[in-house]
């Protein structure tokens, strides 16, 4: 099943979404999770929302993580 899937792997929602490229769907997250949106989550391989999209070539998705995660550091 995805859910033990995700839980191998330590992957978050946003992590795939910024796999897909999906940046509504990161900010959609966020609206609903508020502070509590795992943004710096990093799954087994030690990669972050942000390192998916760089990886993955999803600018809009890059340009969303790297927002948040600053806003999170204030």
């Amino acid at each position: 099943p995805l859910s033990l899937l995700v839980m191998m792997q330590g992957q978050t929602s946003v992590h795939y979404a910024a796999e897909y490229g999906q940046a509504g769907v990161i900010q959609l997250l966020k609206e609903l999770c508020g502070d509590s949106l795992l943004i710096d989550a990093q799954d087994k391989w030690g990669w972050s929302p942000l390192t998916t999209a760089v990886i993955h070539n999803q600018q809009k998705a890059r340009v969303m993580t790297h927002t948040l995660q600053c806003a999170a550091k204030r």
